[in-house]
């Protein structure tokens, strides 16, 4: 899926194509999970980024991962 982190919202949004994720709300949106116990919450890896979040659905929080290939930038 096609990402980005939106620094000011402190959210990452994703999707299964561009299209998708530049329309008005039809991607996927996870909420950045900022744990006390860690120093950051964005980990950068060489293939994958791992990101702490928070769904906002009865108290789930993951280690998601996203493709850097896929990370628009804008």
């Amino acid at each position: 899926m096609f990402w980005h982190v939106d620094k000011v919202d402190n959210c990452v949004r994703y999707a299964e194509s561009m299209e998708v994720l530049d329309s008005d709300g039809d991607y996927y949106e996870n909420q950045i999970y900022k744990q006390r116990f860690y120093n950051k919450w964005i980990y950068r890896g060489e293939k994958l980024t791992m990101i702490m979040v928070d769904t906002n659905i009865d108290g789930n929080r993951f280690f998601a991962f996203y493709d850097n290939d896929k990370e628009v930038k804008i």
